[in-house]
């Protein structure tokens, strides 16, 4: 994001006045302050906040971090305090030594806790999921936007495809140099991305993050194997929500869709035509159109 200088409240109050001030030249357009919450078990938790408004909070998918949402964060700003979180194990934020899928609803509910006031809620794939169950355990909710959330589907079992390809990228990962290769399978056979949607993502700004990030793969299939959706619980989950699918994006993406929003009292589906699952870089002015038509 061009023009905009990032930096932590710690480091500027260090640096001094003269240091920030130097930032608001011309060419810096915004100085866009990092902050951190320590979340339930000690681990700190980094976001960045930016705009002015109600209170935002952005939970990004796998094998990305809080810069996923640069192409709608401008729109976003204009309406919101934004908080765009870099979940556990990338970007700023730290991790801890085991992993449990618990641990990261409690990240986003220490980061909706660092609000003055009730947030709205918006969370893409395993961030939707993730932001989904933050929602049924904080009374601080008061708008949910979940895009294409993973692992909704009630099938028994994991496909054998989805085995196979979970055992080829371990595989890659213990040899230390093939996290891309790792990501690469990933994308093809499990997000099921063709190979020219790849490629796209490849020419991104965003893939060497992704790439990266990539040996936090196996814990997260993993969490979402094990995860289990019981509709019941979300009966009373009176939140109003928008579900967001791509009708290009795989057949479950939808059917986890579907299982929601039959499972919730105050829920919608809204439908990017033309896309996928990654509208947010594909087709940010259609994604962030259909966002605050909702929330607007």
């Amino acid at each position: 994001m061009q023009g905009r200088h990032i930096i932590s409240p710690e480091i500027a109050y260090h640096l001094g006045e003269k240091f920030v001030s130097d930032l608001c030249e011309p060419d810096i357009e915004e100085v866009i302050f990092v902050e951190n919450v320590v979340s339930k078990d000690g681990t700190v938790i980094a976001y960045q906040k930016s705009g002015k408004g109600a209170p935002l909070v952005l939970v990004h998918g796998t094998t990305v971090d809080h810069s996923y949402w640069d192409p709608i964060l401008p729109e976003l700003e204009a309406h919101f305090t934004v908080y765009a979180m870099d979940r556990r194990g990338r970007g700023i934020s730290g991790d801890a030594s085991g992993y449990e899928f618990s641990l990261e609803i409690e990240d986003v509910k220490a980061v909706i806790d660092k609000a003055d006031q009730p947030v709205i809620l918006l969370g893409h794939s395993f961030g939707g999921t993730l932001s989904l169950e933050a929602a049924f355990g904080s009374k601080k909710v008061d708008q949910l936007v979940l895009y294409e959330p993973q692992s909704i589907n009630t099938i028994d079992g994991t496909r054998d495809f989805e085995l196979k390809a979970m055992q080829e990228i371990d595989q890659l990962l213990e040899k230390g140099d093939k996290k891309e290769e790792a990501l690469v399978v990933f994308l093809e056979q499990m997000v099921e991305m063709s190979k020219e949607e790849v490629d796209y993502a490849r020419s991104t700004p965003y893939w060497q993050v992704m790439v990266s990030t990539a040996s936090t793969l196996p814990r997260e299939i993993n969490a979402l194997w094990d995860y289990k959706f019981d509709p019941s619980r979300f009966r009373e989950l009176s939140v109003p929500t928008l579900l967001l699918a791509g009708d290009e994006s795989p057949q479950l993406f939808k059917e986890d869709v579907k299982i929601i929003n039959d499972a919730m009292q105050n829920a919608e589906i809204m439908v990017l035509e033309g896309h996928a699952h990654d509208a947010v870089m594909t087709a940010p002015e259609l994604f962030t159109a259909k966002v605050l038509e909702f929330l607007l």
